[in-house]
């Protein structure tokens, strides 16, 4: 393992490689940013002031680049740090207003007013509907735009640190090599169905129409579904600009993603580098009748937390399952 921090400050760089016990990185699709916990052996004298940067390397390889933000001492002498990628960032607020934006116009916007280090994969071309975003955290609006063009094209965006930038792209290109096996690499596994938290079998959406003082409402349903659980209603209110047309195939492509129950599944797993949120990964449980080698079907990470110390490196992964 290799850390090193430059003071804000000072400027001075230390490298506290040999006072480093351990290491937890956790990296997540969702709002969440990518946070690298540091935890120093005790007795050390290290001073650090808050937002100097940090460095993580392992092997070689480089892993976590970002800031300081906490410190913790207690009365063990222990001294740990808490660190944040760029994307820390986006939990700023403001208000915007979009008009004839894809997401990947707004993720640029965004970075380039705040000042953070960005790439765009691949470009959106989906048009997003016009929009005001007021005092919202920006991690809040990009969510919202990520969202949009998924329901209405189909493509599925994310944002992530890639070490010192932040990137934006389709889920798609996010592929790896990395096949985690029951027969190898795989040291324990958790799996669990629910129709608890995003399943939707009826959608409704709404649009307050100003030239007729009148409510609009859009329904879709799957009646079989309901029959069998019950009435769970996704609700939302649609922006007065979009058109029927627009509506109805966002309430028809929401209802086609949220009519099936949610499945979760935790692996225990050595660790690998490639193995980060919402990159695509190759499953072989056998437990689980799960054989994707052949067709080499993928499954997205969507939360890692990887652990290193000097003689290990070992990770947990919760995967998004469709099986």
């Amino acid at each position: 393992m290799e850390v090193f921090l430059q003071d804000s400050i000072t400027g001075i760089a230390y490298d506290i490689s040999d006072i480093v016990e351990k290491i937890i990185w956790e990296c997540s699709i969702n709002n969440n940013p990518s946070k690298l916990k540091i935890f120093l052996i005790k007795k050390n004298d290290l001073k650090i002031n808050k937002g100097s940067q940090v460095t993580f390397r392992y092997k070689g390889d480089n892993v976590f680049y970002g800031f300081t933000f906490e410190d913790e001492n207690d009365s063990n002498e222990s001294n740990d740090i808490l660190a944040y990628a760029q994307t820390r960032y986006l939990k700023n607020k403001d208000t915007y207003v979009f008009v004839d934006k894809t997401i990947s116009d707004i993720f640029i916007q965004l970075c380039t007013d705040f000042k953070l280090t960005y790439k765009v994969g691949t470009q959106s071309t989906h048009i997003l509907a016009p929009a005001i975003r007021d005092n919202k955290r920006l991690a809040e609006i990009l969510e919202m735009g990520i969202n949009e063009t998924l329901a209405i094209s189909g493509k599925w965006f994310i944002y992530y640190d890639d070490f010192d930038i932040i990137k934006l792209d389709d889920m798609n290109n996010l592929k790896t090599d990395l096949i985690i096996s029951d027969k190898a690499n795989l040291y324990g596994f958790k799996y669990k169905t629910s129709i608890d938290k995003d399943t939707y079998n009826q959608i409704k959406l709404i649009k307050e129409n100003k030239d007729t003082a009148k409510r609009e409402v859009f329904i879709v349903k799957d009646s079989r579904s309901i029959s069998q659980i019950g009435t769970l209603q996704y609700f939302e209110k649609i922006d007065e600009t979009a058109n029927d047309a627009q509506i109805e195939n966002k309430a028809d492509t929401l209802l086609s993603l949220k009519k099936r129950e949610t499945k979760s599944l935790k692996l225990d797993v050595l660790g690998d580098l490639r193995a980060r949120a919402g990159y695509g990964v190759i499953l072989d449980l056998k437990e689980l009748d799960i054989d994707t080698t052949a067709e080499l079907q993928y499954y997205v990470i969507e939360n890692s937390t990887h652990e290193f110390t000097n003689n290990e490196h070992n990770m947990k992964l919760e995967m998004m399952v469709s099986f």
